[in-house]
């Protein structure tokens, strides 16, 4: 689980890299530069778009669920278990 969200924290900061290297290479044609607080937020911006785009949200509530899937059964298991330990 902690792979696969590493992967897609990856794969958002490097298309939102891209794309914020667009941007600046686009204003630096115009004479214009992209620094400090903006380039903070504008790559911010970009990182949850591209973060959204992928479905990193539905693939973090998903793997909640099948954690909690797996402590049900564990839980499950160890109470059966206990249970023919004490036949």
């Amino acid at each position: 689980m902690i792979e696969i969200n590493n992967h897609d924290t990856r794969q958002a900061h490097y298309a939102a890299e891209n794309t914020l290297q667009k941007i600046r290479n686009d204003m630096t044609s115009f004479g214009r530069t992209l620094d400090g607080e903006n380039l903070k937020n504008v790559y911010s911006t970009h990182v949850n778009y591209e973060a959204t785009k992928i479905g990193m949200g539905s693939t973090a509530d998903g793997m909640k669920l099948l954690g909690a899937e797996i402590e049900d059964l564990y839980i499950s298991l160890l109470k059966i278990k206990l249970r023919y330990q004490n036949l």
